[in-house]
């Protein structure tokens, strides 16, 4: 009985430090990596989800399994090194696969947004030192601008009809964001309730907004060749919600 209380306080011990990583890694992950409304999209609280789950697997139980009050300081001591070692490698390989797939631009192209995430850029060479620095941030919302140039824009488009790089992942042709170019091509919220309850998919309709005073409108949001709907602030075209909504 002994042993046993002895293993639950090392393992109640081991959870409150682990609880203290996981909480300052959600912190980085939902504040920075995926702030709203982009947290449901990149399906941040599923991977974050198995991430806290290995860490308590691989801390918590790990220690009550090897805790042992018999040990020397020196048994415990690598006992723990080897523990620790193995929870932090699972929790960095977590970490590193969150990353992966945490937005990094939100790209305006014509007539949608298109979703960059970072294992779309790792490989380009053609990142400037500010990219480069946004890997490590938050999604930036751009634009794009279209070469002058007749055959760099006809290779452009062979290359996206063809499965190619399409221009939204080319980091070189990024402009700073013009809300005026999104105001060109929103739609109105009323067409999208008109949508939505066509496609008897009315659980989405609550909470959108029901004033007609134009603050709010939509734009398709491409996510990974999938169509969502992004809710955008009509005076500065940044989408403030996503739905998981076909609107094509």
């Amino acid at each position: 009985m002994v042993l046993i209380m002895g293993k639950l306080k090392a393992a109640l011990v081991h959870l409150g430090v682990t609880t203290m990583i996981v909480t300052l890694t959600a912190w980085v992950i939902f504040g920075y990596w995926y702030p709203e409304p982009y947290s449901e999209l990149s399906g941040a609280w599923g991977l974050f989800g198995l991430v806290l789950l290995v860490e308590i697997c691989l801390g918590p139980l790990m220690s009550f399994v090897v805790f042992n009050a018999s040990k020397s300081v020196k048994e415990l001591v690598f006992d723990y090194f080897v523990v620790g070692f193995i929870q932090l490698a699972g929790l960095s390989y977590g970490v590193y696969s969150v990353f992966l797939a945490h937005p990094i631009y939100v790209v305006y192209a014509v007539d949608r947004y298109e979703l960059v995430v970072a294992a779309d850029l790792l490989e380009s060479d053609r990142l400037d030192a500010t990219q480069i620095l946004n890997l490590l941030a938050g999604p930036t919302v751009v634009a794009v601008k279209f070469p002058d140039d007749v055959e760099e824009r006809t290779n452009l488009l062979f290359s996206a009809v063809l499965g190619g790089k399409d221009i939204h992942l080319s980091p070189e042709y990024y402009v700073v964001m013009d809300a005026a170019l999104v105001r060109q091509r929103m739609r109105p919220l009323t067409q999208l309730r008109d949508k939505i309850q066509a496609e008897n998919r009315v659980d989405l309709l609550a909470g959108l907004d029901q004033s007609s005073d134009g603050s709010q409108a939509w734009v398709p949001f491409m996510n990974n060749g999938l169509a969502w709907t992004a809710i955008v602030d009509t005076s500065s075209g940044i989408p403030i919600r996503l739905l998981d909504f076909d609107p094509f």
